[in-house]
């Protein structure tokens, strides 16, 4: 009797512990995506006004009140922050999309415009940081490895939109899906780009440019040409 309450005392306090520990990892891991998400913010303003060269990684640690060492447990270089802006970028695009009521009843281009339209919205928010970070992003860090997370998760996004308009039978199934799930990808990022240059008023040329663009691929998607 004595041995079998030694047991169940035993094994209570595996369970208690193994709860506890749980409940830490869960509170480590929330303040981790805190820390994170502060860094970034920190750096946003700091980049905005100093310049993207201009700001070092002490002094985005000194702005998020972090020690110098600890802010490469988040990032391991500076570019990394712009990394996860991009990827940032991509989840707030994908929530929005995901409460636009009646999205799925919108056309396979209406929801590309709109899936534009949120990222461009997004990045006019931060048009100046943005303004800072493109030359290291588009001409040096572009192809750098860190970039997938959230190029994937663009892709993702595109694929999920292709996918629902082969079942309804708005366009073909494609065979060079792959292809053009990429291409498609470095059009979007192309039009941020060229909205990045554009100098019209309210980004009108911008807008002409994604109505007529997206017209020409909309029209070549349903022909089923591609195939």
């Amino acid at each position: 009797y004595t041995i079998i309450l030694t047991n169940s005392y035993f094994y209570d306090s595996i369970f208690t512990l193994k709860l506890y520990k749980d409940k830490m990892m869960k509170i480590s891991k929330e303040k981790q995506v805190k820390v994170k998400k502060k860094i970034l913010a920190c750096a946003i303003e700091l980049i905005s006004n100093n310049g993207y060269k201009k700001t070092s990684m002490s002094k985005i640690a000194k702005k998020a009140k972090i020690g110098e060492a600890t802010i490469y447990n988040y990032f391991p270089t500076k570019e990394h922050i712009l990394f996860e802006y991009y990827y940032e970028l991509q989840l707030q695009t994908k929530a929005i999309l995901l409460k636009t009521k009646e999205f799925h009843t919108f056309s396979l281009k209406e929801q590309l415009q709109l899936l534009i339209n949120t990222q461009l919205e997004l990045l006019a928010n931060n048009r100046t940081f943005v303004l800072e970070i493109y030359e290291e992003i588009f001409y040096k860090t572009f192809t750098h490895p860190a970039m997938d997370k959230g190029n994937k998760e663009l892709i993702l996004m595109i694929k999920e939109l292709f996918d629902m308009a082969t079942e309804a039978n708005e366009i073909q199934e494609m065979v060079f899906s792959n292809t053009i799930l990429n291409l498609s990808s470095d059009y979007i990022f192309g039009v941020i780009y060229y909205w990045i240059q554009d100098e019209s008023e309210n980004y009108d040329n911008t807008t002409l440019m994604i109505d007529k663009s997206l017209e020409i691929i909309y029209t070549v998607l349903q022909s089923g040409l591609i195939n």
